[in-house]
């Protein structure tokens, strides 16, 4: 079975940010995909492309979907002037390495729970009333 990358989109969301979307198809059933997008930087001094997600099928992984999906991602960012790709992942580190990505940084996030986004709405609200 060939899979192939059939779709890929490119949205402006406006005159400098971009979302990159890439699937891997086969008889119109999805193997796997991609998301990204492209951003301005002080510390690269220009572009930097963003890898939000990666999937592929559990049962197909190790058969080069992945290393397609990133090519055509990388390929993509190239033609943007992205200076790097960068992306953040928790089980997938030996993979990112073959294709020669380094470990650069340690990942940070905040999760808000619905009450607390409500209410830092409301405050925000306020001030503009």
């Amino acid at each position: 079975m060939f899979i192939n990358i059939v779709n890929f989109k490119c949205t402006p969301l406006n005159k400098l940010y971009f979302v990159y979307n890439i699937t891997a198809e086969y008889n119109n059933k999805l193997y796997g995909y991609c998301l990204g997008h492209d951003h301005y930087t002080f510390y690269a001094n220009g572009c930097v492309a963003w890898l939000e997600e990666i999937m592929v099928v559990e049962n197909y992984r190790k058969t080069g979907i992945g290393c397609s999906v990133m090519c055509e991602f990388e390929n993509w960012a190239k033609s943007r002037g992205s200076k790097l790709v960068a992306l953040a992942t928790r089980r997938a580190a030996q993979f990112y390495k073959t294709l020669n990505y380094e470990e650069s940084a340690v990942y940070f996030k905040k999760i808000y729970n619905k009450c607390w986004i409500l209410l830092q709405h409301l405050l925000l609200w306020e001030l503009y009333i």
